[in-house]
């Protein structure tokens, strides 16, 4: 699926649920797709999505960071939504939590689409650039702008640059 594919119905997400400004809430979305949230500490994983009879249950894992398990139920939710055919999705520690500007390294095509999802997700693109634009008229963008859009987008600040960074707004 083409990055621009995935950037619309992200955005479709958004637009079906009315929401306009970060952070984006993903209970209500949970909900309305009869999704249950559970948690639990793991070693071996991130994440994890098993669908059966029209409902579905995503675990995260409850030693991760608030941020970090925001990002893996928008991951999970990009499962949900974008593969139908498939009923189990686990996301393994070693997979989910090396990312580079690349994205690809090695990850599965639809680990790749749903982690590209759930960027798109959380830190919508015209959301992202209003705010990147009202900081660049200030002057330069700084580390304490990247923390200021991780900790409104409730996002870690390496998800924050990996999407500024794919958006074009910042260079590494």
């Amino acid at each position: 699926m083409r990055d621009i594919v995935i950037e619309k119905r992200a955005s479709q997400v958004l637009n079906n649920f009315s929401i306009k400004q970060p952070p984006i809430l993903l209970d209500k979305i949970l909900s309305v797709y009869n999704i249950t949230l559970g948690e639990a500490p793991s070693d071996e994983y991130s994440g994890f999505l098993i669908r059966k009879n029209g409902s579905a249950l995503i675990g995260i894992n409850s030693n991760d960071t608030f941020a970090r398990q925001r990002f893996t139920i928008a991951h999970e939710l990009a499962h949900f939504l974008l593969e139908k055919t498939k009923d189990t999705f686990v996301d393994e520690h070693s997979k989910i939590n090396h990312r580079s500007y690349s994205h690809e390294n090695g990850k599965e095509r639809n680990e790749v689409m749903a982690d590209k999802f759930a960027a798109s997700l959380l830190m919508p693109r015209n959301f992202l650039k209003r705010d990147f634009m009202r900081i660049e008229i200030k002057g330069i963008f700084q580390e304490n702008d990247l923390e200021y859009l991780a900790e409104k987008y409730v996002v870690s600040k390496e998800a924050m640059k990996y999407r500024l960074v794919n958006l074009g707004l910042i260079k590494l």
